[in-house]
């Protein structure tokens, strides 16, 4: 199979010769870029590795020419369908559907069994049995309800006609019962209860938790025992928030809008990194930061490590490297044996690694994205003896991804969006809604669900 810029993949495809291709595979893991396709096994997960391409995903770039190795069920997507359309027919029914297969049955039941005992009566008395029969069946007939199905319709179609006098679709009539007897009720959250625009509501450094609000001021240059260590802290996590994103301004929206607020400006990238750019930028020109410390190497995002890493240089007179993690905390905090606090660097201690993991507990519970960061410092000569040993080209496999130093944590809010309350409002008016609270697993207990009689659920609340 031959693969170019602009084609759908038809089939699950292991290639054997590429040029430059890469492909859109948000569709199937959800990951934004475009990734890079080539002929090596670069991962033992085959939704990981670069020699392997799936059905539906598009070629944004380059050609490439491979062996189908999968159609149609037997492919990724084909399995995902299968696993959401497999199960037992009687237990998809709705409602509705039971409660009339209960009574039809029923019906039926009742009218043979009166048909019988009248036929059984015309025998007894001598009735002829051609008008015995006649009889019988006529009883039979007239206890089927045939204006049942037509009755049920009209009054499914009367519901759906005044939901879309109130701007609801309805796609399938079998939902509108379901409506009125719901024991849950999932509402997307990103762009819908939510504006899909985060911002940094809490940092974690030196051992210190800070919220961010309109009064919060980064640490000053002053002097004083532990001050200047908790400006170090405060600069490195800055350093990694600036530096270790893919998220840029965009230039269009610069050049015809240069006054235009921070919180206000064009971000080309994901929302989390689009929030920590517009803080960082706050704070320093992370253009200019990220020109003094020219990018060398990067470990692109994925949803198996759950962590990004670059290589940096420092400080352009200072001419050492560094390589800055970010990701999810847990999978930073495996990849550390210190961390930097207002007296330095020391060892990574239980007690502050379960400091860190409670905060993190925390501010997770409060409905919050909670990213960690780690650097490692090289010293001259280390810098020196790698630039040495990898002058043509980093490889990724280089990059250092263990033994680093854990810097801390930045937490990302996302504002909700207007007509929220009054949702929650007409909930609780219409009697779906309690008092009883649910909290939900950790990490989304931000999430309430609230009780009312015998089900649980209404409505969900992000905080």
């Amino acid at each position: 199979m031959r693969i170019k810029l602009g084609d759908k993949i038809p089939a699950d495809v292991r290639l054997v010769r590429t040029s430059q291709l890469r492909v859109d595979n948000s569709s199937l893991t959800g990951e934004s870029d475009p990734l890079t396709r080539s002929v090596h096994m670069t991962s033992d997960d085959p939704l990981e590795t670069a020699n392997l391409s799936f059905f539906g995903c598009l070629a944004v770039d380059g050609t490439a020419e491979g062996i189908v190795i999968a159609t149609g069920s037997d492919t990724v997507f084909g399995r995902i369908v299968l696993l959401t359309t497999e199960g037992d027919a009687d237990e998809n029914k709705t409602t509705l559907q039971m409660d009339m297969h209960h009574f039809v049955v029923n019906t039926a039941v009742f009218s043979f069994g009166v048909g019988l005992i009248f036929f059984i009566a015309g025998l007894l008395n001598r009735t002829k049995l051609l008008h015995n029969l006649v009889y019988s069946i006529g009883i039979i007939v007239s206890n089927v309800p045939e204006g049942l199905i037509a009755t049920v319709t009209v009054a499914l179609t009367a519901s759906a006609h005044r939901m879309a006098n109130r701007n609801v679709l309805v796609k399938k009539l079998d939902a509108i019962e379901s409506l009125g007897s719901s024991t849950v009720i999932c509402s997307d959250k990103t762009g819908t209860l939510t504006r899909n625009r985060m911002h940094v509501s809490h940092i974690y450094y030196a051992d210190r938790s800070e919220r961010v609000d309109i009064d919060w001021m980064p640490p000053q240059n002053l002097d004083g025992p532990g001050v200047s260590g908790v400006k170090d802290c405060f600069d490195a996590l800055l350093f990694g928030a600036a530096n270790c994103s893919t998220a840029v301004f965009d230039d269009m929206d610069r050049r015809e809008n240069p006054d235009k607020p921070v919180e206000d400006r064009v971000v080309c990238g994901d929302a989390s990194e689009a929030g920590i750019l517009r803080f960082a930028e706050k704070l320093e020109n992370v253009e200019a930061m990220r020109q003094r410390s020219k990018l060398l190497a990067t470990i692109p995002f994925n949803s198996t490590n759950k962590y990004m890493v670059t290589m940096n240089f420092n400080e352009p007179e200072d001419n050492t490297l560094r390589a800055v993690m970010k990701g999810a905390p847990e999978r930073v905090l495996d990849n550390c044996t210190a961390i930097l606090t207002d007296t330095g660097r020391h060892p990574f201690s239980e007690e502050r690694r379960i400091a860190i993991e409670n905060e993190i507990e925390r501010l997770a519970n409060a409905g919050e994205r909670v990213l960690g960061l780690a650097e490692l410092d090289m010293s001259p000569q280390e810098t020196t003896r790698f630039l040495y040993e990898n002058k043509d080209e980093i490889p990724r496999e280089k990059i250092p991804v263990e033994g680093l130093t854990f810097v801390g944590l930045i937490s990302l809010k996302t504002r909700l969006v207007q007509g929220r309350s009054r949702c929650k409002k007409k909930m609780q008016i219409s009697g779906v809604a309690s008092d009883h609270d649910y909290r939900g697993p950790p990490g989304n207990s931000a999430v309430y669900c609230k009780a009312s009689g015998n089900h649980h659920v209404a409505y969900c609340e992000f905080s």
